[in-house]
């Protein structure tokens, strides 16, 4: 009997983007914020495939556009300032979010977020993700 045959597909990639939301995973998005207003990170990836990838968040660094770089969350995904970002929820395969209270270096107007987004593929029949690292 020959062995069965293998069929590939290209599956194109998530879309992933990075959002702040005013309190919540729903609340509108936020522009201009105040010292101490509670706001939500949410990242989020979009793909045409339900079902087939996983994400972490890992990372993280805050930046105030002159150099002064904090790390927020490390290569692991795990939060490394419990004051500034506690470790981020994970209510699905392709979103992860957590609420914050708004923060600023002294003498500065704005502050830049780098993360970076790992996907892989989702094991088949399996409803949650693994533990990635």
């Amino acid at each position: 009997m020959p062995p069965p045959a293998m069929y590939t597909k290209q599956v194109p990639m998530p879309v992933c983007k990075y959002e702040v939301l005013d309190g919540s995973p729903t609340g509108p998005p936020v522009y201009y914020a105040t010292v101490g207003q509670m706001v939500y990170h949410k990242w989020t990836c979009e793909a045409e495939q339900a079902d087939t990838f996983c994400m972490v968040v890992h990372s993280c660094f805050v930046d105030d556009g002159n150099g002064e770089r904090v790390q927020l969350i490390n290569e692991q995904g795990c939060a490394l300032d419990k004051y500034l970002l506690t470790n981020l929820e994970y209510p699905g395969d392709l979103m992860a979010g957590r609420e914050a209270h708004v923060y600023k270096y002294a003498d500065r107007d704005n502050m830049y977020f780098d993360c970076q987004i790992t996907l892989r593929i989702k094991e088949p029949g399996s409803e949650f993700c693994e533990v990635m690292f």
